[in-house]
């Protein structure tokens, strides 16, 4: 039982690379005092999908933005507390606490109101790869990483400037094993 290819054929939630992303760590530490306040703009193919605005204190996230449902215009002015875990090496990390579910999350999703993953019922889109695809997929991957053609038949790229030797020997391995995985999948798939 749950083997592959058993289950639902078909999944209808939201992924959440369709969605409005606002990301705790694409804060510098420094915007985390009083009132600090600012905007974020989301655009897909050069057209503004949607922006927000913000403000920041070392405990709170203040979240302002507007959204249309029915043909009217709603504007929501939302609050989300931080909490706070303890690092092995000193300091703290922060994260946000989704007021839906109480969940601590470092990521909030934009629908009618911007709330954690779980709460929207969202997937990651790597959820959604058929089996053959994953080891395709991560060899894309790796070869987009190092700025190379994502055609597998084409050659593997050559080390960037910058790149470490050993991290560059760490990817062009992981892309090994993924083409391998593949060519495992695709031979027992045309036996």
């Amino acid at each position: 039982m749950g083997g592959i290819g058993s289950g639902a054929r078909q999944r209808y939630a939201r992924k959440t690379d369709c969605m409005h992303r606002l990301d705790l760590a694409s804060f510098r530490r420094d915007c985390f005092v009083a009132g600090y306040e600012g905007s974020v703009t989301w655009s897909r193919n050069g057209q503004k999908t949607g922006s927000i605005g913000y403000r920041l204190w070392q405990d709170k996230m203040q979240l302002h933005y507007a959204y249309t449902s029915g043909g009217e215009k709603w504007s929501v002015e939302d609050t989300f507390a931080f909490a706070f875990t303890a690092q092995p090496f000193g300091g703290e990390r922060r994260w946000i606490v989704c007021p839906s579910c109480q969940r601590r999350c470092s990521v909030l999703y934009g629908g009618a109101r911007f709330r954690c993953r779980q709460c929207h019922g969202a997937v990651y889109p790597s959820q959604y790869d058929p089996f053959p695809q994953l080891p395709w997929s991560r060899c894309h991957r790796v070869r987009d990483r190092l700025g190379g053609e994502q055609r597998l038949s084409g050659a593997f790229p050559a080390k960037p400037k910058g790149t470490h030797w050993r991290t560059y020997n760490r990817l062009r391995e992981a892309d090994w094993r993924a083409f391998m995985a593949l060519e495992d999948v695709l031979e027992a798939a045309y036996r």
